[in-house]
C-alpha cells in the first residue's frame, strides 16, 4: 500500500538574495482563512492550477512550520484529491510561493493537505546535518480546534505509516512516490521491488515508454519531473513536481520528500509527462513517465531533492546481446546506469536480467555462456570474463551473478575510487543442457608424467574421453597420491585438509581483481593431485592442478587414489 506524501521540496542551498525573497510569501503574513492555489500537472506536461484554503499553522514540536489547507472540489472531484507525485506542488498566495505540499491524509479525506513553508525547504541541508533524532510520531497541537464535516480535531500526527489515534487527531503520513519502470521483465521487478521493500514502502508501477511523447517541456513551478537510476531500454525512477527554480544559477528544488534517500548523488533528471492521475481510497497517484534528460540530481535528502539543470549525470553506459540459440536470432537492448554502491549492483542485475528474458521470450532451465568487458578510469587491468552456467530452473538469473559481483567489487572496493565507464555483455543462451558429466576417471604413470583420462557424457547422449597429462614431481617418487576430478567452480577438497578454508586477504585492488578474473570457470576440467605425504620438504609443490576448457557446462566430481612406486623416472 502506498503511504501518503510529505512533499517537502527539494534543496540545493541557495543563496538569498533580495530579488529571490521578493518571489517569497511571508510565512508570518499567512492566516487562516487566506486563499491561494497550487500548480501542478493532471495531464500531459501543462501545469494545471487549482484553488485551496489556508486553515490553519502549525508549529512542529522539533521547530519549523506547517501549513494546513483544503483543496477546493475542482482539485478532489479531478484527481480524488491530493495525490501522490502532486508532492513538490507549489502553494501561491497573492502572486507569490509559500511553499509546497508534503503531506496527505492516508485513507481519509484527501483534500486536506501539509505545506512545507519555502524558506525551511530551502535550509533543509542546515537542518540535515544537525542529524536530529527523528521521532517516530510527532504529535502537533492545533492553536485553535478544527471543525471539519462535523468532527472535532485538536491534533495533527505526523507518522512514517498508520497507527492508532484519538479521534481528535488527524495523522499525516509522507506519500511516497511510485517508482516507476519499463523495460524490466515481471522477475525483474519482483527482484526491484524485493530490494526496495527492505529500504521503504515503495510501489513498483510499470509504465509505457516515451515514444511519442512531445519533449519540449517549459519548466516552470508546478512542472511535472522526474528522476531516473536508468534510463535507455530499461527505465527505473520516479515522478514528482517542481516546486522552485534559480534561474541565475540552473537550480531546482522539487518533490518535497527524498527519491531513495541517498544523499549526495548523481542522478538522471528529466521532464515528465503524466497520463493520469489513479484515484485510490488509501492516496491518489500520479501514472506518467520521465521523459528527456535535462539535467543531474545532486541531493537526495529527508525533506527534498535538489538538481543542477543542464548538468549531464556521471553514469556507466550498458549495452547487452541476447543470443537465442534455439532461434538463431539476436537481441541488443541499451541503456546507462548510475553509479551507487548499494544500489547499482541491484539495478543492474535486474536490469540485464530483464534483457535476456526479452531477448530469449522464456523463463526456466537452459544452458548460457556469458561474456562481458568493462572499460574505465582507474582499472589496474583490462576486464574481460566468459564463462558457462547452467541451470534446471532459471538460467537467466544465475547468469547474471557474476556482473553484479563484479560491480559490487568495483564500486564497494577497498582501495580507490573507480570509474566505471562502459560495460558489454554478450550472452548466449539455449533451452538445451549443453553439459557433461564425469562418469569415470583412469589414472597411469608414463615415467615422469601422469596420464589422467576422464569419461564425459553428454546430456542423454554419448560419451567422450579426455586425457590430460601432468608432469610429477621428483620428490613424489615414492608417495602415494590422489587425483581429483571435477568441474570447474566446484570447490575442491584436499584430502589431508580438514579444516575450512578462511577468506583470502588482499593488499591491492590489483590482486583482488585479478583473483576474481582468474576464478575457474564452469566450462572447465580440472584436475587436482594431491601426495599423501605428511609434510612436503620446503620448496616442493603440495599439489597440481591443470585447468582444461571446453564448449560444455562441466559437472561432477570423482576421487581416484593412486600409489606410485619408486624407482627410476
Amino acid at each position: 500500500m502506498r503511504r501518503v506524501v510529505i512533499a517537502v521540496f527539494v534543496a540545493v542551498v541557495f543563496t538569498t538574495s533580495v530579488a529571490v525573497a521578493s518571489e517569497f510569501f511571508p510565512l508570518a503574513s499567512v492566516h487562516r482563512g487566506m486563499r491561494g492555489y497550487i500548480r501542478t500537472v493532471v495531464y500531459g506536461t501543462k501545469v494545471s492550477t487549482f484553488r485551496v484554503e489556508v486553515l490553519g499553522i502549525l508549529k512542529r514540536s522539533s521547530g519549523g512550520h506547517l501549513i494546513l489547507i483544503k483543496a477546493f472540489p475542482d482539485l478532489v472531484n479531478l484527481t480524488g484529491g491530493i495525490a501522490a507525485g502532486m508532492s513538490g506542488s507549489p502553494l501561491f498566495i497573492n502572486g507569490k510561493i509559500v511553499g509546497a505540499i508534503g503531506y496527505g491524509w492516508r485513507m481519509a479525506d484527501h483534500s486536506l493537505g501539509l505545506v512545507t513553508p519555502i524558506k525551511e525547504m530551502l535550509s533543509v541541508w542546515d537542518w540535515y546535518k544537525k542529524k536530529k533524532k527523528k521521532k517516530k510520531i510527532e504529535k502537533i497541537r492545533l492553536q485553535q480546534a478544527l471543525l471539519y464535516k462535523g468532527n472535532l480535531y485538536k491534533e495533527v500526527w505526523l507518522s512514517g505509516k498508520a497507527v492508532r489515534h484519538p479521534a481528535d487527531a488527524i495523522v499525516m503520513t509522507p506519500v511516497v512516490t511510485p517508482i516507476v519502470v519499463s523495460g524490466l521483465s515481471d522477475r525483474g521487478k519482483r527482484l526491484l521491488s524485493n530490494f526496495l521493500s527492505k529500504m521503504g514502502d515503495f510501489k513498483v508501477v510499470d509504465v509505457p515508454d516515451d515514444a511519442g511523447i512531445s519533449r519540449n517541456v517549459k519548466l516552470q513551478p508546478g512542472s511535472a519531473i522526474g528522476v531516473e537510476v536508468a534510463k535507455g531500454d530499461v527505465n527505473i525512477g520516479a515522478i514528482g513536481t517542481l516546486t522552485y527554480i534559480d534561474r541565475k544559477t540552473n537550480r531546482l528544488v522539487g518533490f518535497g520528500h527524498p527519491f531513495l534517500l541517498r544523499g549526495d548523488v548523481d542522478y538522471f533528471l528529466t521532464s515528465a509527462f503524466v497520463y493520469q492521475i489513479v484515484k485510490s481510497i488509501d492516496i491518489p497517484f500520479k501514472l506518467g513517465v520521465p521523459l528527456k534528460v535535462i539535467g543531474s540530481l545532486v541531493e537526495d535528502r529527508k525533506n527534498a531533492i535538489g538538481g543542477i539543470i543542464g548538468r549531464f549525470p556521471k553514469s556507466i553506459s550498458v549495452r547487452v546481446a541476447v543470443v537465442d540459440e534455439d532461434h538463431h536470432r539476436i537481441k541488443r537492448y541499451g541503456f546507462r546506469i548510475n553509479r551507487d554502491g548499494e544500489l547499482t549492483p541491484i539495478f543492474l542485475s535486474a536490469a540485464v536480467m530483464s534483457c535476456i528474458d526479452r531477448g530469449w521470450g522464456r523463463v526456466g532451465e537452459g544452458t548460457s555462456k556469458m561474456s562481458f568487458s568493462l572499460i574505465g578510469y582507474g582499472l589496474p587491468m583490462d576486464i574481460r570474463r566468459t564463462n558457462y552456467f547452467w541451470s534446471p530452473k532459471d538460467i537467466a538469473k544465475l547468469s547474471v551473478q557474476e556482473i553484479k559481483d563484479l560491480s559490487i567489487m568495483l564500486l564497494r572496493n577497498e582501495y580507490k575510487k573507480i570509474s566505471a565507464e562502459s560495460l558489454d555483455v554478450v550472452v548466449n543462451v539455449s533451452k538445451k543442457n549443453k553439459i557433461l558429466f564425469i562418469k569415470g576417471v583412469d589414472v597411469k604413470r608414463h615415467g615422469s608424467k601422469l596420464e589422467v583420462s576422464v569419461l564425459l557424457k553428454h546430456f542423454r547422449g554419448s560419451s567422450v574421453k579426455k586425457k590430460i597429462m601432468l608432469e610429477i614431481p621428483r620428490m613424489w617418487d615414492s608417495a602415494p597420491f590422489v587425483v581429483v576430478v571435477r568441474g570447474g567452480g566446484i570447490v575442491g577438497m584436499n584430502p589431508k585438509e580438514n579444516k575450512k578454508s578462511m577468506p583470502k586477504t588482499y593488499t591491492s585492488f590489483r590482486d583482488e581483481l585479478k583473483d576474481f578474473l582468474a576464478q575457474e570457470c564452469n566450462n572447465e576440467l580440472v584436475v587436482e593431485v594431491f601426495p599423501l605425504v605428511s609434510k612436503m620438504p620446503k620448496g616442493v609443490k603440495g599439489s597440481l592442478r591443470k585447468r582444461v576448457r571446453m564448449d560444455y557446462y562441466i559437472e561432477g566430481y570423482m576421487e581416484k587414489r593412486f600409489g606410485l612406486p619408486s624407482g627410476k623416472r
